[in-house]
């Protein structure tokens, strides 16, 4: 299979160039019989970012959190206990414009590690605790319990 426009599957996905399709620019040193990315058979990809897709709750929540804005926002919100804090006092505390709060908010939202209540004209934000609790009892489930390995599956 061959797209002339691969950009639709590459969304998401770190490019060498500004224009994944595109040729390298000449500045980049590449040998005379190196393809261009549009010329690359992509026969199969698409499977294989589907099969790297997060689906289970645990990993959708632990990726959330991988990102420093959205750790010191859970981490603030717990912080701040059942109370919750307001969109904007999260926005001033952490030094965040409102559309990247936004960004953030929703990622954590869609996560379901923030619970959104809206009172009145605000809206407040507050950390899922027994959320919470379930990826600290999925990762430490079997802390310290021991691996058995097989000297079939040592030896290589």
């Amino acid at each position: 299979m061959r797209v002339s426009n691969p950009a639709s599957w590459l969304t998401g996905i770190a490019r060498p160039f500004a224009r994944p399709w595109a040729c390298a620019p000449a500045s980049v040193a590449r040998g005379a019989d190196a393809p261009c990315i549009k010329d690359i058979d992509i026969t199969g990809i698409p499977g294989m970012i589907d099969a790297m897709s997060i689906t289970s709750p645990e990993a959708r929540a632990l990726a959330a959190l991988g990102h420093d804005a959205r750790l010191s926002i859970f981490r603030l919100l717990v912080q701040a206990g059942d109370d919750g804090l307001r969109v904007g006092d999260l926005g001033r505390l952490l030094g965040l414009a409102p559309s990247t709060l936004s960004h953030h908010l929703s990622t954590l939202v869609d996560a379901q590690l923030v619970l959104q209540d809206r009172r009145g004209r605000e809206v407040f934000n507050r950390a899922d605790y027994p959320a919470m609790h379930g990826i600290l009892r999925f990762l430490t489930a079997k802390c310290c319990t021991g691996v058995r390995i097989d000297q079939d599956e040592t030896a290589a």
